[in-house]
């Protein structure tokens, strides 16, 4: 086995979260859309009984364009789900818990909308400081039903100085803001439930609120009944060192989503449970198909085109893994590894950056910036770049699982084939559809995912097709042509094996075929893969 990492970005992203608005108590913040279609997520015809109803309610969503907004969805809730085992993966449990972790970003999570009673709200728009920032607020409420009692735990993603919480790992088995964070929603709710017979919890959770919710739904998985325990998070970080793969917890993830690769899983950070993949051009074979029903569902809830932005695949994110671990290949680095005595370490960037999302005060990051110079160049833009925000959002998370209903999978396998040489390149499926070209340098198709950067080409091929790769080259020169053979898990993307051809001469107007592991020049066997 050979592992190469010859895909480089300009711009770095850090190991940290992507912004989402938190606004103070008792305003009135952002655009309200109210002329939406709001389509009802429903896979049964009987509704609006006591314990099967749909409601509507507000959620927050991020637009390609960097707007924010409010936006109603229509929710199916159905007390008949908890009487099923944790253990069941459940799509439309899985839809509801995806609403309500995204609208606590607007306040309390509207359980009272769903029958829960005895509502109890925590640390909700506290005033947090850098000294005080290990906190999340987060909301309970219990639900009677003739099976036991159902207590929903929904816990918000980050505000405020919470931001700081965020990028201190710490250096024991759990990540420290999020440990913190867990245990004294712990307290509570173990004082909520003191008094409560056949009780079942959900926990869920976006972001910050999705690792808390991680930890703690691990926790109560050993101390009570696992299949009493519903756990379903979205864009959850990292979050231990030992993790336990609980058939209970269910962590719906979007591999686009450099917030969830972080802590980086090569550090070995990872979640408890199941980690479920969203869908992503670089490995998901009939990606357009799923995504046009994907992207009608963002655009009847936002107003605009999801699909604006380029869509890299996972590319991108993957090069900005392995940039942030050439500069902290480990915890310790993160907090004491220096370029050199005066630069400042990764950690401290990322106090800089928190202080900017809490404050605004932009002149630390431009200084951090400039120390690192070509090691992070752009480091802190990238967070700012709306194709991060968007693929963190709640409603794009909200949007794919509608249009998944429940084909979702754990892992998925493609190539990644890298091309550095003055060439153009053509790929084709199986039925010589011209599926991806890059031509000058520039993306021309790209049903796959194609990404070029500083001359080198990237193209990731599904392993659940077959593909052919025609090269053609513009000018003289030597050609490198890898292939890794892929396994991406929401944690990290791993190189199973590697097959490179280099050092073949070309000469412009060469025309090199590619079909698996044949290499032909010119019609002629140019040389055998190593």
């Amino acid at each position: 086995m050979k592992k190469q990492h010859v895909i480089k970005l300009a711009v770095i992203a850090v190991a940290g979260l992507v912004p989402i608005y938190c606004p103070p108590a008792n305003t009135t913040p952002l655009t309200i859309i109210t002329d939406t279609t709001t389509p009802i997520v429903s896979c049964s015809a009987q509704l609006d009984t006591d314990n099967q109803f749909s409601k509507t309610i507000m959620l927050q969503a991020a637009k390609p364009s960097g707007e924010e907004i409010i936006t109603p969805i229509n929710i199916k809730w159905d007390d008949g789900w908890f009487d099923v085992p944790a253990t069941k993966y459940n799509a439309e449990l899985a839809i509801a818990s995806v609403a309500l972790s995204g609208s606590t970003y607007l306040g309390d999570a509207p359980l009272t909308e769903f029958g829960f009673s005895d509502i109890k709200t925590y640390d909700s728009y506290k005033s947090t400081s850098m000294e005080d920032n290990h906190s999340v607020a987060y909301t309970f409420g219990k639900k009677d039903t003739d099976t036991g009692t159902i207590v929903a735990v929904v816990i918000r993603g980050t505000c405020t100085y919470e931001w700081y919480s965020n990028f201190e790992i710490g250096q024991e088995i759990n990540h420290k803001g999020f440990d913190i964070a867990a245990a004294q929603l712990k307290d509570n709710l173990l004082e909520y439930i003191e008094d409560l017979d056949d009780v079942k919890i959900l926990f869920t959770g976006h972001s910050r609120g999705g690792g808390v919710a991680n930890l703690l739904a691990a926790e109560f998985s050993e101390s009570m009944l696992a299949e009493d325990i519903y756990a379903y998070t979205f864009a959850s970080p990292n979050v231990s060192l030992q993790v336990k793969p609980y058939e209970n917890i269910f962590n719906i993830i979007n591999p686009q989503d450099f917030v969830t690769k972080v802590p980086l899983g090569v550090w070995g950070y990872s979640r408890n449970g199941i980690d479920l993949l969203l869908p992503s051009r670089s490995y998901y074979g009939e990606y357009d198909d799923l995504f046009g029903v994907t992207r009608k569902q963002f655009f009847d809830l936002t107003g605009e085109d999801f699909s604006v932005l380029e869509d890299h695949g996972i590319i991108s994110v993957d090069s900005l893994v392995d940039d942030i671990y050439s500069l902290s290949p480990s915890v310790w680095h993160y907090y004491n590894s220096r370029q050199n005595a005066n630069f400042p370490t990764m950690f401290e960037c990322m106090e800089m950056l928190a202080n900017y999302l809490v404050t605004d005060n932009v002149r630390p990051m431009l200084d951090a910036t400039i120390k690192y110079h070509s090691y992070i160049g752009g480091v802190f833009n990238k967070l700012s770049n709306a194709r991060v925000i968007l693929t963190h959002s709640p409603i794009t998370y909200y949007s794919w699982m509608v249009a998944l209903e429940d084909d979702i999978s754990t892992s998925a396998s493609f190539d990644r084939v890298v091309i550095s040489s003055p060439v153009d390149v053509y790929v084709y499926d199986e039925y010589e559809n011209l599926v991806a070209s890059i031509v000058d340098e520039t993306i021309v198709e790209n049903t796959l995912a194609v990404y070029v950067a500083d001359g080198v080409k990237t193209i990731d091929l599904p392993s659940s097709n077959q593909y052919k790769v025609k090269v053609v080259a513009y000018n003289k020169g030597s050609m490198e042509y890898t292939v890794h053979s892929m396994t991406a898990t929401a944690a990290q993307s791993i190189v199973e094996d590697t097959v490179i051809l280099e050092g073949i001469k070309i000469e412009k107007g060469d025309i090199v075929n590619v079909s698996d592991t044949s290499f032909i020049v010119d019609d002629k066997l140019a040389s055998q893969p190593i």
